[in-house]
């Protein structure tokens, strides 16, 4: 692995961790100060840093809509940047794919190219010496498998 490629990698799974945490953070502070579910902490979490924002849960109390515009303004930051290095990191291997594929393609093109440009004389020139060989091969089985004739002429009594 290259050093750029180690340099993306770490990038994506650096946005990866930065999603998580924050959903994770999210979800046990929510859990704690809201006495919600932490099915219902982590559905305010992912709503929320998605700026989705649904209503159907808010935060009751001024410290926790605090927390909660706290929470909003990092992490919707944190979790815009990573989605975006999560889908350039994407795109970028599908480019390169497809780049790799191109070129594969593109040299079976020049060997093609290549076979096309011999000229036409010398396709039929091999094929004539190809025939010729296999009469010679036919030529020389028939002769192996024929009964031999004898010299001698059978006597008549």
């Amino acid at each position: 692995m290259g050093r750029f490629e180690f340099i993306v990698h770490s990038k994506f799974a650096t946005a990866i961790a930065l999603l998580l945490i924050w959903i994770f953070v999210g979800t046990v502070t929510f859990h704690f100060f809201e006495d919600w579910t932490w099915i219902e902490s982590f559905y305010f979490s992912v709503v929320t840093l998605t700026t989705i924002g649904f209503g159907d849960l808010v935060p009751t109390s001024d410290f926790t809509r605090f927390l909660a515009s706290i929470y909003i303004l990092a992490g919707v930051s944190a979790v815009l940047a990573s989605l975006t290095i999560i889908g350039n990191t994407v795109i970028k291997q599908y480019q390169d794919r497809l780049l790799r594929e191109n070129q594969k393609l593109k040299k079976k093109v020049e060997v093609l190219t290549i076979i096309d440009d011999v000229p036409e004389k010398y396709h039929k020139e091999r094929l004539e010496r190809e025939n010729r060989h296999l009469r010679n091969i036919i030529k020389s089985i028939k002769t192996a498998i024929e009964p031999k004739k004898s010299s001698k002429t059978p006597e008549k009594s």
